[in-house]
This record gives structure tokens, C-alpha cells and sequence, in this order.
């Protein structure tokens, strides 16, 4: 996935460089923010910025990316992308759905 130029930003965590993009008009549409290994098209990390207590920025991204990791996002490999949506101050991963990629708030 090669993400636009607009909305990109670099973010380095623990010295490996990534890419996360959102779109500026998330709160019109239904948007994720993706993140992905620089040097890779491998597996991608798609977290849901919809909820209160996320407070979207770098600080946020590296706290997913490090969680993500830990449960097993393997961004150099091809694989199916890890959602993950943020409940009770701490982030979780989404159930796989065939319908697609739906926001936890959509299910409310």
C-alpha cells in the first residue's frame, strides 16, 4: 500500500521507522489510522480513532505499534491487517469480519 503525501507522517519507534496516515476529515467520514513499516509493504496496522480518551498524535501511534508488536503485527511479512481500537486506556484487537473493516463505535 503506498500511502499519499498528504496526511503521512514518520514516526520512529524504538529506532524502526514507520509511516501512519488519517485522513484530515476523519470526524466526516469513517477513517482508521494505518501504519506501516517503512521499508515494507508487509502486514498493516489499522487503529480506530474513535474514542474519547485517544488523543490522536505520535505519542498514541507508538503506543499501538509497541502493543501490536507484542501480540504478534509482523509489518515486514504479507499477512491480513491487525485492527486494534482502544478501550478502557488500553488497546485491544479487533475481531476479523468479513463485512469489513468496522469501527467498534459502529456496533454501539
Amino acid at each position: 500500500m503506498t500511502f499519499p503525501k498528504k496526511n503521512t507522517r514518520t514516526i520512529i519507534v524504538d529506532g524502526v521507522q514507520y509511516y501512519w496516515h488519517l485522513n484530515d476529515d476523519f470526524d466526516l467520514k469513517n477513517s482508521w489510522i494505518v501504519v506501516q513499516h517503512q521499508n515494507s509493504n508487509g502486514q498493516l496496522l489499522w487503529i480506530d480513532p474513535y474514542h474519547y480518551e485517544i488523543a490522536i498524535g505520535p505519542s498514541i501511534v507508538a503506543k499501538a505499534i509497541r502493543y501490536a508488536l507484542k501480540q504478534g503485527w509482523e509489518p515486514n511479512d504479507k499477512r491480513q491487517s491487525m485492527r486494534l481500537t482502544y478501550i478502557d486506556n488500553e488497546f485491544r484487537i479487533l475481531p476479523d469480519t468479513s463485512a469489513g473493516f468496522e469501527h467498534l463505535k459502529d456496533k454501539l
